[in-house]
């Protein structure tokens, strides 16, 4: 297996430009002497593929690519001198060989970041622009002060290969992109390490007279994917970024209960490595019992066992089960949760490619989903959730479309007995 290179990220500017805020990677697919051809990713999810030519003719260097949105775009670097120094956006056509002509307007020219004084812009053409490269010997791109001219020596591989590239990035599965959770006073939320669950938030406890733990404890509540919450218990508030590995030889479960103010709040399965703790899969009903100041006993239900650990629950500690109602259930995937908008991308069973984009809704039970395509046609069909499968059953298909939910929100199906394939990428 040849693993692709992931690309630095100063060089990213010269392909797509991203929000301030953004956090764009690009990854290799594919390389010939004249192009270079990436998987774009913009915040872990799918954006583009792009192929860039490796040498600049003259001051200008000239991409193509297509985005998950259905539209194809031209990319060109060093345009300074075919616009006015103020311009914030720029017009014109894209012809190719010359002929046929494809309008752009209000397109945005962007300052380089990477080579201070150069301009660039990126105009957002019909789908299939890039699909009538294939046979082209050069592209004209006509600005307000000028033509460039672009050459396409070595294309026709390049360009059968950007199908090829989106079916490789939509099938790479990226880890879920989810906002903090929103952490009440005296607590900090993070993003659990990766493999270990969802997010979480952590306070301080005040020191206990006697602890094993020393002078300082963390008690976290966390999101383990599964619609409950666990709860963890270190000696440092990094530390309540990941999970305990129950399949450490040094980590041990057993069955416990939870007290607070010395009631009963509920019984769990607990991990524990050293002095760190695990409460396993709590649901948010029981979470909802924490909610009081007070001293907090985690107690061993095992016969004879002495196993006791005691907790100076504080004031602030006790707001953190306020916070995470209604988080855990969230993580749960449910029709509900797959309700929204999406940008769809297919391969038909004769090899060629479609675009589109869905909406879904709840209606009665089931999550209807409504496609409308690149041509204004549409369909429709009803879904129904087993786990991460998503059954659905179209108006006009003999056979169901059958959608695998990865982690990311991308929905990775087959249709046709197969022969189709399908994606939905949600639009964030």
């Amino acid at each position: 297996m040849k693993f692709r290179s992931l690309l630095a990220t100063a060089v990213l500017p010269l392909l797509m430009p991203a929000p301030a805020s953004a956090d764009l990677v690009e990854y290799e697919f594919f390389k010939t002497p004249e192009w270079m051809i990436v998987e774009q990713f913009v915040n872990n999810s799918f954006d583009s593929c792009a192929a860039r030519r490796l040498q600049y003719e003259g001051s200008q260097r000239f991409s193509i690519g297509r985005t998950i949105t259905g539209s194809d775009f031209v990319l060109i670097e060093g345009i300074e001198a075919y616009v006015d120094t103020n311009d914030q956006n720029t017009s014109g056509k894209v012809f190719i060989n010359g002929k046929t002509g494809y309008d752009f307007a209000n397109q945005p020219v962007r300052d380089h970041t990477a080579v201070p004084g150069t301009k660039f812009a990126t105009m957002y053409l019909s789908d299939g622009f890039i699909d009538n490269l294939s046979s082209a010997n050069f592209v004209t791109v006509q600005f307000p002060k000028g033509t460039t001219k672009h050459g396409l020596k070595g294309s026709k591989n390049v360009i059968s290969r950007l199908n090829a590239c989106m079916e490789s990035a939509l099938n790479r599965e990226m880890g879920p992109v989810v906002p903090l959770l929103a952490a009440p006073s005296g607590w900090t939320a993070g993003n659990s390490d990766q493999g270990q669950g969802g997010r979480y938030i952590v306070t301080e406890l005040p020191p206990l007279a006697g602890a094993a733990f020393g002078q300082k404890l963390f008690f976290a509540y966390a999101e383990n994917g599964q619609g409950r919450i666990d709860i963890r218990i270190r000696d440092s508030a990094q530390a309540a970024a990941r999970r305990i590995d129950p399949g450490s030889t040094s980590a041990r479960r057993i069955a416990a209960s939870v007290s607070l103010n010395n009631q009963p709040a509920f019984t769990s399965m607990i991990t524990y490595e050293g002095t760190a703790i695990d409460v396993l899969d709590v649901a948010p009903v029981d979470v909802a019992k924490l909610s009081l100041a007070g001293p907090l006993t985690i107690q061993s239900l095992e016969a004879n066992a002495k196993d006791r650990v005691d907790i100076s629950f504080s004031a602030d500690a006790a707001m953190g089960a306020a916070s995470m109602q209604g988080t855990a259930a969230s993580g749960a995937l449910t029709l509900q949760s797959l309700a929204g908008k999406y940008w769809v991308r297919g391969r038909n069973p004769d090899g060629k490619p479609y675009t589109g984009s869905a909406e879904t809704v709840m209606e009665n039970g089931t999550l209807r989903i409504n496609w409308t395509w690149r041509n204004q046609k549409t369909d429709t069909g009803q879904a129904n959730l087993v786990a991460d499968l998503l059954t659905t059953v179209v108006t006009g298909l003999n056979d169901p479309v059958l959608f695998k939910i990865g982690k990311d929100g991308v929905w990775r199906g087959t249709w046709n007995k197969g022969q189709g394939l399908e994606w939905f990428v949600p639009q964030r």
